[in-house]
């Protein structure tokens, strides 16, 4: 099948939408099938490979969103196309494709866009209303990718016989226990130490500020935190630090793109937290998982059909920096054996659950139900 991929972000652009729709893009080429993936340009590119990618120039950018119409006549001659949505500026150039050159889409629904600002919510709000609904309707199929989402989205106005459950996928050849050692990945002073990691977009509806409140009131130097991940926040973050003098306990270590790289700082970490006030599904748990390390995360839905408490990591009040420094504490107090049970618990329900064949396999039982 000729195939194209419309996402508004794709790596090396940091996020777990774009890292999904690239393990699905790689995989789906390896099953013989031709796809194209259309993204914005964000001035970064993903090394040679034998997927296609097109970048586009937005004539008007707001962030992530991007007024992009020249990707209609882009979009003539596949047979099929896959939005993943949310996508502004673009959804609808799908809509208009599917009208004009009746080429069918499906819509993968990641999440409720959580937009900061006034104006950004008001073109959000009419967005959806005058065309984001629409565009939903009309699609062949919507994933959804978590079963929550359909409490608080825009599927509500799909029929339900078009909607189909596929969980994200985890390659887990490549996310995976790694023998690695802090001197390796130039941290050589934290060897010994009770090593915390946070991977994740700087923005504050991840609540790196939390994870560095509770390392306050730990107040043990043995503790230390690993940040994975910039931009958006990164220099209130690093004031923060500062404030809490916890400036020789917490490592910045910047954006890591190469997923290889990234799983050796999952198995460096004894335990990954994930302190967000919202995840549309939460890559990073699964990808902390599924390199054994068990994660600590906040009590919302989509953390909570994911960590059981007691086998494969441990969840706290959401919001609460005080919970999150019990369950740290609580999490430190079990025995070595017992950490590294609830990390193997963890793989296996990631390989049991979010394998990638299995997601390719569901993925192309939709596609061609449609063609």
């Amino acid at each position: 099948m000729k195939i194209a991929f419309v996402i508004s972000t794709f790596p090396p652009r940091i996020g777990g939408m774009g890292q999904v729709a690239l393990n699905q893009a790689l995989g789906l080429v390896r099953l013989g099938h031709e796809i194209t993936v259309f993204t914005l340009d964000y001035g970064v590119r993903l090394p040679e490979s034998n997927l296609k990618i097109e970048y586009l120039s937005a004539k008007i950018r707001l962030g992530d969103a991007g007024f992009v119409p020249q990707l209609l006549s882009k979009l003539r001659g596949f047979d099929l196309v896959h939005l993943h949505f949310p996508f502004y500026g673009a959804s609808f150039m799908v809509l208009l494709a599917s009208m004009f050159y009746h080429v069918p889409y499906v819509a993968t629904y990641h999440m409720d866009a959580q937009p900061k600002g006034i104006i950004k919510n008001i073109i959000k709000f009419f967005s959806d209303r005058l065309g984001g609904i629409l565009v939903l309707k009309k699609a062949k199929k919507v994933i959804l990718v978590d079963q929550s989402v359909e409490q608080f989205s825009l599927i509500k106005n799909v029929d339900v016989e078009k909607v189909v459950k596929i969980n994200n996928a985890i390659d887990t050849e490549i996310f995976s226990k790694k023998i690695v050692s802090a001197t390796e990945l130039g941290l050589a002073s934290i060897s010994n130490k009770k090593i915390l990691l946070f991977v994740g977009n700087l923005m504050p509806i991840k609540r790196l500020d939390l994870v560095l409140e509770a390392m306050n009131k730990l107040t043990d130097p043995d503790f230390v935190l690993i940040v994975v991940g910039g931009g958006y926040e990164e220099g209130m973050y690093r004031t923060l630090t500062q404030d809490l003098s916890l400036q020789d306990q917490v490592y910045f270590v910047g954006q890591i793109n190469n997923p290889q790289t990234l799983s050796k700082y999952y198995s460096l970490a004894q335990v990954t937290v994930v302190a967000s006030d919202y995840e549309s599904f939460s890559l990073v748990a699964l990808e902390s998982m599924a390199c054994a390390t068990p994660v600590i995360g906040s009590r919302i839905s989509e953390l909570q059909n994911k960590i059981e408490v007691g086998v494969n990591g441990l969840t706290f009040t959401q919001g609460s920096s005080d919970d999150l420094m019990k369950k740290i504490k609580e999490f430190f107090g079990y025995h070595l054996e017992q950490r590294q049970a609830m990390g193997q618990q963890g793989r296996g329900g990631v390989i049991n659950k979010f394998s990638l064949d299995k997601n390719l396999q569901d993925l192309v039982k939709v596609y061609e139900s449609i063609i």
